[in-house]
């Protein structure tokens, strides 16, 4: 009985890990390929840092309306007999939107550091202590605020879903 418990485990985790890698699929098939249109249209001037804005600030918006979409969705499917799974699919739609986003926003951040580094006779050096000073800047902010939210996020989820499950008891 272990046995079976354990092998489910370990196939949730293979079934995860397979979502994970195609949402990751996903962004990056997506942001190229927005990248090769941008490069076929003029007004882009894509090989630019402004190219690159703007392809992320163009993958954002869609991606917000796509996820306001989603949670429409969501809201009008809840309390049906598959909500659940619903909800978990809508779930790693949006994943795999905010890892588009992601990808997107870092790719300009990388094309900015590059201009920045190759404009100084070492450009190797300074592209590395660039990403320390950035680190050092961004590490503590992101622990400070997006790090605690999420903690309390998911404290409040759990307390929610156990509250539901004395509900149904």
């Amino acid at each position: 009985e272990e046995e079976e418990e354990e092998e489910e485990t370990f196939l949730q985790r293979v079934v995860i890990i397979g979502v994970n890698s195609t949402s990751m699929s996903f962004a990056w098939g997506t942001l190229w390929a927005t990248r090769w249109l941008a490069i076929a249209i003029p007004a882009f001037d894509m090989p630019s840092i402004m190219g690159r804005v703007c392809v992320a600030l163009i993958l954002s918006a869609i991606s917000c309306a796509a996820v306001f979409c989603l949670d429409f969705v969501d809201d009008m499917h809840r309390g049906s007999e598959d909500s659940k799974a619903g909800a978990k699919a809508i779930q790693i739609m949006v994943s795999a939107l905010a890892i588009l986003i992601g990808f997107s926003w870092e790719h300009t951040f990388d094309g900015g550091v590059h201009a920045v580094a190759h404009a100084t006779p070492y450009p190797e050096t300074v592209k590395f202590f660039m990403g320390i000073i950035i680190a050092g800047v961004m590490i503590p902010m992101w622990r400070r605020h997006i790090l605690t939210k999420e903690v309390a996020l998911e404290h409040r989820k759990q307390e929610y879903e156990e509250e539901q499950a004395k509900h149904l008891s």
